[in-house]
Formats: C-alpha cells, sequence, structure tokens
C-alpha cells in the first residue's frame, strides 16, 4: 500500500489509496473531488470521492464529510447512488461509492430542449430519488443537471449528496426520525449552485426538503426549452432575479408542452416554500396526470404518406447545412446525411425517400410543409454539421412536418480523429433514436400501417397497448386482437410472431391450463411468422423465444442470431439472444453488452423492466453482484408483482453475502406467488447450462427456496 504524507490534485492519478488504485479524475463535487479507481480486492471499479487535504485539517469540514457517508448509507435507492464505504488512508478521507457509467443531464440538454416524454421520464425518477431521501429525513441541497447522471442503460442515478444536510423537521418514515434531528451547517451559510438554489437559500435562511423541490422545477424547466428561468450577469444578479423575477409562462414559449406539465413546474418554482409543492409525492402524483398525448395540430396533409406503402408514414432526410465555413467540409455534411439514409432504409417499419429525390431540396430555403407534401413524407431529418479543427458538433432533429412540432432533437460533439469513424458512430445513434422515436409517434396517434389491411394493423396496435400492461387478463384482450387481425390479415407475418409471444408468457406465467398444448400452438405460430417473412427480425425473436422455453437451447440461440443479423436494430432480438446466450453458459459479459445496446435503441420502452430482467441475471453469472442487485432493484421498481425480481434479487444478495436480505426477498417472492418453488423456477427460465443450473439454484437454495 502506498503512502502519503500530504496529497495534491496533480498526483493522485495513477497513485494508490488503500487497496484502490486511481486511473482518471471524474469531477468536482461539494465536497471534494471525485475519482474512477479499481477495486484491487475484490476486482471492480468504483468512484472514489476525495476529501482534499485542507478541507481534512479543519474539524468542521471533516465532521460535514462523514456526516455525507452517513446520509449516504441510509439511501437505498436505484435513482441514488450508492455508497460502499468510507474510508482513511494516509491521512486522506475518502468515500468509495459505485461507479456510474453514462453522462450528466447538462451535457444532454439542447438548445431547444427535450423531447416531452423524455422529459416527464426524468422528472418521476429525480422525484422518486427525492422521495427517498425525504423518507430518510435528507436534503440534498444541490441539486442540478450535474448532480444527475443518465447512465449507459438510461437510469436516471442523483449524485453528490455532499451538501445535505438533515431536515430540521423529522420525516415521516424509516429512519427519519433519528436522522432529522440533526443539523449540519448553521444558519446564515450559504451552500449549493446560484442557478438552481431557491429563494430561501440564496437568503442564507433555513432550508428543508422543499428547497429541492425548487431545484426540480429549475432542472425541469431548463430541460424544457434549452434555458434556466432566471439569469443574471453574476451571481449577485442571479440570486437578485431568483428573489424578484417571475419567470416567463413555459406555454408561450414550447407550444406543444403539455399545460399540465407547465403547471407542475410553475408548482415547483413558487417563491415561497409553502406555496410550493410540499413532498416529492405530490410532484410524482401531479406528473402522473398530465397528458402525454400530442398537442393538437393542424389536420393531416391530404399527401402525407407514400402511395404503395399501405398508408404508412414516409421520412426523408434533408441535406446536413455545413456550418463549419469552409465549402470543403460539404462532403462530410453530405455524406453524414447519406448514410443515415442508408441506414434507416433497413428499418422497413417506414419507407424513407431516396437520397436523390432529399439531395433536391440541396442548398435551398424550404418550407417543411412543402417538402412533405412534394416527397409525400410525414417526418423530415434536418441537421446541421461544424467542424473545426479536431471537433466536430451535428445537430439533428426529427420534425413531424405536417404539425411543425419537433419528435426528437439531438447534438453530438466529438473529436475528430477519424472522420469515417465519428460519421459512422453519429449516423448509427442517429438511426437508433429516430427508430424508437418514429415508433413511439406513431403509437400515440394510433395511425394503422400494413401493406395490406389497414383495420388488421389497428388491431395490432391496439393489441400492443395491452402487452404493456404485464397480467393475465390484459394478455387475454390482446390475445383476443392479434387472432381477428390474423383472421383479416393471414399473411400478417409480426402478428403471429406476437400471438407466440403471448402463449410463452401464457406456459411460464402459469396462465394456461395446458402448458403443453399452449407451447405447441406457440412454436407453430413462431413457426408460421418465419415462413410467412423469413426476413422478418421479430419473428426469429418469437421462434427463439419458443424454443428456448421447449428445451431446445442451440436452436433458440440460432434463430435469436438471425433476428440480430436481419436488423441489429431491433431490441428485442437483441435481447432475446442476450438472455438465450448468458443462461446457456456462454459469457455473460456478451450478454450484458447486448442488453446495454437495445437499451439504448429504446430507452423509452413501456416494457422496460425486461432489461432488468435480463441484465439482473446476466450480471450475477458474471459475477458482479452489485450492479445484479441494483438491476434487480430497478426491476422491482418498475414492475413489483413480478415475483422473479425478488428472486433475482436474492441470488445477487447471496453473492454479495448479504444472506438476510436475500432471505426477505424470497419471503416477498411468496408473497406475490406462493407456490413459487426450485422447480418452477427452473421450467420459468427454460434451457440451462449446468454450470448455471447450478449457480442459481444453490443461491436460491442458500436464500431459503426449496
Amino acid at each position: 500500500m502506498v503512502r502519503f504524507v500530504r496529497y495534491n490534485r496533480r498526483t493522485l492519478i495513477g497513485q494508490t489509496l488503500s487497496h484502490y488504485r486511481i486511473t482518471a479524475k471524474l469531477g468536482e463535487g461539494g465536497m471534494g473531488e471525485v475519482y474512477r479507481a479499481r477495486d484491487t480486492k475484490l476486482g471492480r471499479e468504483v468512484a472514489l470521492k476525495v476529501l482534499p487535504a485542507e478541507m481534512a485539517s479543519s474539524a468542521e469540514r471533516l465532521e460535514r464529510f462523514r456526516r455525507e457517508a452517513k446520509a449516504l448509507a441510509a439511501l437505498d435507492h436505484p435513482g441514488i447512488v450508492t455508497v460502499f464505504s468510507v474510508e482513511e488512508s494516509g491521512g486522506v478521507h475518502f468515500l468509495t461509492m459505485q461507479l456510474v457509467e453514462g453522462q450528466p443531464l447538462d451535457q444532454l440538454i439542447p438548445d431547444s430542449g427535450l423531447p416531452v416524454e423524455r422529459i416527464l421520464e426524468i422528472a418521476i425518477a429525480l422525484t422518486e430519488a427525492l422521495a427517498a431521501a425525504y423518507d430518510k429525513g435528507i436534503v440534498h441541497r444541490d441539486l442540478k443537471p450535474g448532480n444527475v447522471m443518465v447512465a449507459a442503460e438510461g437510469r436516471v442515478k442523483v449524485l453528490d449528496f455532499g451538501l445535505a444536510r438533515m431536515s430540521e423537521a423529522p420525516a415521516e418514515g424509516p429512519g427519519g426520525s433519528e436522522l432529522a434531528t440533526e443539523l449540519l451547517t448553521r444558519e446564515g451559510v450559504v451552500m449549493g449552485t446560484v442557478p438552481y438554489m431557491s429563494p430561501e437559500q440564496v437568503s442564507g435562511l433555513p432550508v428543508d426538503h422543499r428547497t429541492d423541490i425548487f431545484s426540480l422545477g429549475v432542472i425541469l424547466y431548463e430541460m424544457a426549452i434549452g434555458r434556466r428561468p432566471f439569469e443574471g450577469r453574476s451571481s449577485a444578479e442571479l440570486a437578485s432575479a431568483i428573489l424578484r423575477d417571475t419567470p416567463p409562462p413555459l406555454g408561450e414559449l414550447r407550444a406543444d408542452l403539455p399545460d399540465g406539465l407547465a403547471r407542475v413546474i410553475a408548482g415547483c418554482l413558487e417563491k415561497s416554500p409553502e406555496r410550493r409543492f410540499q413532498t416529492p409525492g405530490e410532484v410524482r402524483s401531479e406528473l402522473d396526470l398530465v397528458d402525454r398525448s400530442p398537442v393538437a395540430g393542424p389536420p393531416p396533409a391530404e399527401n402525407a404518406t407514400v402511395p404503395g406503402f399501405g398508408g404508412r408514414p414516409a421520412v426523408a432526410v434533408l441535406p446536413f447545412e455545413n456550418r463549419s465555413g469552409d465549402p470543403e467540409q460539404e462532403y462530410f455534411a453530405d455524406g453524414l446525411a447519406e448514410d443515415l439514409i442508408a441506414r434507416l432504409s433497413l428499418w422497413r417499419a417506414f419507407p424513407v425517400i431516396a437520397r436523390n429525390s432529399s439531395f433536391s431540396y440541396k442548398g435551398k430555403d424550404v418550407d417543411l410543409k412543402e417538402v412533405a407534401s412534394g416527397l409525400g413524407v410525414r417526418y423530415v431529418v434536418q441537421g446541421s454539421v461544424r467542424k473545426a479543427g479536431n471537433r466536430v458538433r451535428i445537430a439533428a432533429q426529427l420534425v413531424d412536418a405536417v404539425t411543425g412540432q419537433n419528435v426528437w432533437v439531438q447534438t453530438y460533439d466529438r473529436e475528430l480523429t477519424d472522420v469515417f469513424a465519428v460519421q459512422d458512430e453519429i449516423s448509427e445513434a442517429i438511426a437508433a433514436s429516430l427508430v424508437v422515436d418514429l415508433q413511439h409517434a406513431e403509437h400515440e396517434q394510433v395511425r394503422h400501417r400494413t401493406p395490406e389491411s389497414l383495420e388488421a394493423w389497428g388491431l395490432y396496435q391496439r393489441a400492443l397497448g395491452f402487452f404493456y400492461r404485464f397480467t393475465r387478463e390484459n394478455f387475454e384482450q390482446g390475445q383476443a386482437l392479434l387472432e381477428r387481425a390474423t383472421e383479416l390479415e393471414p399473411q400478417f407475418s409480426t402478428a403471429w410472431a406476437r400471438l407466440a409471444e403471448v402463449g410463452i408468457w401464457q406456459v411460464l406465467h402459469g396462465w394456461t391450463d395446458s402448458p403443453d398444448e399452449t407451447l405447441e400452438l406457440a412454436l407453430t405460430q413462431a413457426r408460421r411468422a418465419v415462413d410467412l417473412d423469413p426476413r422478418n427480425p421479430e419473428a426469429h425473436a418469437e421462434l427463439a423465444f419458443a424454443l428456448m422455453t421447449a428445451g431446445d437451447a442451440n436452436a433458440a440461440i440460432e434463430e435469436s442470431r438471425r433476428g440480430m443479423e436481419l436488423n441489429p436494430s431491433q431490441p428485442m432480438a437483441l435481447l432475446f439472444h442476450a438472455y438465450f446466450w448468458h443462461m446457456t453458459g456462454h459469457p455473460p459479459e456478451d450478454s450484458i453488452e447486448l442488453v446495454h445496446r437495445a437499451m439504448k435503441l429504446s430507452p423509452r420502452d413501456p416494457t422496460e423492466w425486461l432489461f432488468h430482467d435480463v441484465l439482473a441475471g446476466a450480471y450475477f453469472n458474471a459475477g458482479r453482484f452489485d450492479e445484479g442487485l441494483d438491476a434487480s432493484r430497478r426491476l422491482i421498481a418498475l414492475w413489483p408483482e413480478y415475483y422473479f425480481g425478488q428472486l433475482w434479487c436474492a441470488m445477487n444478495a447471496v453473492g454479495l453475502g448479504q444472506l438476510e436480505v436475500a432471505q426477505a426477498a424470497i419471503r416477498e417472492a411468496r408473497q406475490l406467488v406462493p407456490e413459487v418453488s426450485l422447480e418452477m423456477v427452473r421450467r420459468v427460465l427454460g434451457a440451462m447450462g449446468p454450470d448455471v443450473d447450478r449457480r442459481m439454484m444453490g443461491a436460491l437454495q442458500e436464500a431459503g427456496l426449496e
């Protein structure tokens, strides 16, 4: 172990604290610097928050640091970074915490704001995290986009409770009364980040959890329009604006923002704490009431679809604007748009206008409605490229040309070390996001699409809504709609594939009185889907699911591989393959990578729980039990009634040596499904490799399952 007499900020990287080898600096928080490190004992990556030496010499500051550890240790929530330990080495005090891979929220907000659905998703995640802190009597006091991490798989994590203090008034809930009696800071001491402070905070007055609600309002406002509600040329001017000014009404700044969301944000930004929402739970309840349907626009144009495609809305990619000031860089902008056209054309859910047609608008000041009419499209992709030295900034947006509303906006900043590699990366990312948002937009508008029968496609779309609510009754209603769709259109491959999936879930969850017959029918339906359209990736994915359930693991892997090959942007194909791969004894790290890719392709998936379901098992088989436990808890939060979330929690807890947690999870699973047993688990999991079976069943036995 390396011992240090005195540390400075330039010497930590490459050094070792205790058994943690520091590899990179991640940033600075309110109470210290944050580093990436390797835990050489457990072989995992962690984050270290190091208290600077000059602060450690202060008894008051050292006590505040220790209180941060206590506050974080009291929190156990998937939306809050996990603290592992508080340690000291060579006179240096530091926390070891969960390493969250991803980007801070402040790097993800475009100038025009985020899509409404994404705002709501992040808002709900933040309120749930703040509610967990509130239950423990903990106030963050420095809530801002820089302290909100959007992980690689789309999860939202609140970081840096370094300025957290215990609430003056005891909060209800376990541990609240114990912690709420302690004060960390004196009155009159202003701590935090000024643009996100509440009026009482900038005034140096006592604060409670309602200061975090105000900060949340500032974040939501910024996500909505791309700028903060209060401005000033200095901290003093900014503080004065927070105390005095009323921000411009959001409804006047963004036409597609639901009135309910604007009211929630305004309620968070009330100057008086007494007039604000009183708890994070109140904010969460109001967010649930926000009308998510698109804001009404003008009636659709008559020529909003491409003839010959069964009424499916089409998309055109216009030439990207070269803003580099260098005509020689036109090739890069043109190449990016051309590559994007090629990638989107692989996605057969919607037609993409060919380059020769869309590039006819190059260099012209176009009206998007005229473009939509001229090309027979509903959606238009616009973009710009600014290349300077070794950096490139690319902005892209998807516009509903009929209503004029933005469906999707994103900005990419990259180093231009390899122009072609960068072009490929960005094109792939844009294509993946467009696919998801196009599908979402069409589902919201119930725009029925099918090559033959629009009525059949409409029934299919209605059925999808039932499958997002995972109950026996909903599946039966969705099944009835699919059966009618296949009667109307017997060649409807995707409907047959979905019918097969329904049967498989009915078998796995005991929703059928004849499991053998139901599984055989599902196999027949999945094979029919493949026969009708051998290039349908969903059909191959569902056939793989059926084969795995029937115990034919090798055939299942081959079918799921075929699905991935046909469309590497099809999340379910990736997810199924990931599951089959690690469950049959193949490297689980491959499966984890596939799941993360699937989550990026579908960051707003209504069945998000399924991603965490696969991740929890893959992490367990990889020996990454802390991450597996986190995935299990995220699964439970998304679907509390799903007993297998508790089983994954038990298995990963056993791996961490947390036997009491594991036993409690088994008890919860029995509350949900009294008949749960090792035999039942084996049936649900399907074909397993012998080592996987031994590990999983052994962990469940140790947790108390028989």
